[in-house]
């Protein structure tokens, strides 16, 4: 799948991501991005598929989990990513 979806709420957002990309709210008259994660779970495929084996046979390999993020400024996250929450800001999440 290709493009990006835009996400401003708190719910968990699952599927393959190369790359989360922090973005400002011109319309809130803010000048600077900035969000905050819950977690981010660096992995291989969609979090929504995890069995809970992690090998590479699995729909879905996790790597490392990043709890508690705070990402100011416009430079993005790198994945892969299968997961992620964001507790405020506003993010552009590009599919792998």
């Amino acid at each position: 799948m290709a493009g990006a979806i835009y996400v401003t709420g708190t719910a968990a957002i699952t599927g393959s991501f190369s790359k989360i990309l922090v973005v400002s709210n011109v319309a809130l008259g803010l000048d600077i991005a900035a969000a905050k994660f819950d977690d981010i779970q660096f992995g291989i495929g969609d979090l929504a598929n995890d069995d809970g084996i992690n090998n590479h046979l699995s729909p879905c390999t996790l790597y490392n989990d990043v709890a508690n993020l705070h990402v100011t400024g416009s430079t993005p996250i790198e994945g892969p990513i299968a997961g992620f929450k964001l507790v405020n800001g506003q993010v552009l999440a590009y599919y792998s």
